[in-house]
């Protein structure tokens, strides 16, 4: 299943599987947004950052953690660490 989490701020998170970080999907220049879920895997993911929505796909068996991200993003999709 595809799950959709709305957030109040817009904070970055990822998703772990096993530990690891998985990756947004590939920026698409043609929507101005992380690609869209096409559940190749479990764990598939992407962050509508204006509307503050993670959303992510989700296999049975699969278990999976959210977790803060260390980045900051913008709409011109510049991202660095807090550091």
């Amino acid at each position: 299943m595809v799950l959709r989490l709305l957030y109040s701020n817009a904070g970055s998170r990822a998703i772990l599987k096993d530990g690891a970080e998985i990756s947004y999907n590939p920026w698409s220049d043609e929507k101005r947004e992380f690609g869209e879920i096409t559940r190749a895997e479990c764990g598939e993911n992407r962050y509508l950052g204006e509307k503050n929505i993670l959303e992510f796909y989700l296999e049975e068996g699969c278990e999976l953690n959210i977790a803060p991200r260390d980045a900051i993003q913008t709409l011109v999709r510049m991202e660095w660490t807090t550091d």
